[in-house]
């Protein structure tokens, strides 16, 4: 199970190290959704990996707790097509 978190900007160096001390506990990792991004906005998001699809939820929540996390959410799975 991945998680998209998005960071909010003017807050988003300090946000990512209350995120990143919560996942080391975990086991998880976190990296950036769209690496390399000139855009802020986008330069914002990344993606959790490394979590048991029944701590998905409870992770995403412990995440929004978090002062600087704007979302964080279960990433969706793709439909077959």
């Amino acid at each position: 199970m991945d998680l998209v978190v998005r960071l909010r900007p003017e807050t988003a160096g300090a946000a990512l190290q209350r995120v990143e001390a919560v996942l080391v506990q975990m086991g998880a990792t976190m990296t950036p959704q769209f690496p390399g991004a000139a855009d802020t906005e986008l330069a914002g998001y990344y993606v959790v990996s490394g979590l048991p699809d029944s701590e998905g939820e409870r992770v995403a929540a412990a995440l929004r707790e978090l002062d600087g996390v704007e979302a964080a959410y279960e990433q969706p799975r793709p439909s077959p097509a």
